[in-house]
């Protein structure tokens, strides 16, 4: 089936047979038809509150750098800081390594080792583990209001899978192949069968949600 545009307000009118084709015009970021992309650089990642209730989530996600060992082939030891040349240079979103510094302050302290080398691989490490807590929070909200009113969400893509070179990105595997540690947890979060707890308003709920075609016991 032919898709206008994404994000998009889906398709009104679709009769081939009688060659109408009418979109549904309107505010793109609508949750109640078609798609949506959503990208929050202000709040806490894993605040449930600030999460859509889209029909279809077709993009949303959060960036972290690869391994040092997918780095080391294009760079040198001089390369091996946030502010260097070089990580200026592969770094295309203009407040990205500010944000993942920030990111990483609402869970963690941030990395004070006096090797430098140790200090920026455990600045890698840490963008890794907050790009997947974040995702999983994000992808899980999804999954969980499938069946609820106002949200019937059918679909969640994050953005994005692989990378075209060794550069801080918002992928979950790394240029080469290797896997960063979102991609394992995708594994998890999106299996057929799903235990979500989460927390909202000082409450800690805990959902099942089961994609399989037959009754989960």
């Amino acid at each position: 089936p032919y898709w206008p545009s994404c994000p998009s307000n889906g398709i009104l009118i679709d009769e081939p047979d009688r060659g109408l084709f009418i979109q549904r015009w309107g505010d793109a970021a609508d949750t109640l038809y078609g798609d949506v992309h959503r990208y929050d650089f202000t709040h806490v990642c894993t605040d449930v509150t600030k999460f859509l209730r889209p029909r279809f989530a077709s993009e949303y996600g959060y960036e972290s750098y690869p391994s040092l060992e997918t780095l080391k082939p294009i760079s040198t030891p001089e390369d091996w800081d946030n502010n260097s040349t070089l990580m200026r240079h592969r770094q295309r979103f203009s407040q990205g390594t500010k944000l993942l510094a920030t990111r990483i302050s609402h869970f963690f302290h941030p990395p004070n080792n006096s090797d430098s080398e140790i200090r920026f691989a455990d600045f890698i490490y840490l963008t890794q583990v907050v790009q997947a807590l974040c995702v999983q929070a994000e992808s899980e909200h999804y999954r969980r209001i499938r069946t609820e009113q106002k949200a019937y969400t059918m679909g969640a893509l994050y953005w994005q899978l692989n990378d075209v070179w060794q550069g801080q990105s918002w992928s979950s595997i790394e240029y080469g192949g290797r896997w960063k540690l979102l991609h394992y947890f995708v594994m998890h979060f999106f299996a057929p069968v799903l235990v979500s707890p989460f927390q909202m308003n000082g409450r800690i709920s805990v959902y099942i949600a089961n994609d399989l075609t037959r009754p989960f016991k």
